[in-house]
């Protein structure tokens, strides 16, 4: 009994482990993990999105309130679980 495979074409999963934009949802002060999460995008010249509807800048880089408020696609998301992205 094989598993097949999806047959994904190579330039999608260029997307995936070289992304040109980043979402990076729940990006906190609070969490010095989140720091160098963008901080290593950065260094890698990906553009990156901060995204947290309670905070106007994270680490003095604007913020959007959700993904969708983007306006654009994104390769990718990176997801920093925090309770202060649940408490509204």
């Amino acid at each position: 009994m094989g598993t097949e495979r999806p047959n994904v074409p190579p330039a999608r999963l260029a997307r995936l482990f070289r992304p040109a934009s980043v979402a990076n949802v729940g990006a906190s002060e609070r969490h010095e993990r989140s720091r160098t999460v963008i901080e290593n995008l950065v260094r890698a010249q990906v553009r990156v999105f901060l995204v947290n509807p309670n905070r106007p800048s994270v680490f003095g880089r604007e913020t959007v309130p959700s993904v969708r408020a983007i306006g654009e696609p994104v390769d990718a998301r990176s997801e920093e679980h925090t309770s202060e992205l649940q408490s509204h």
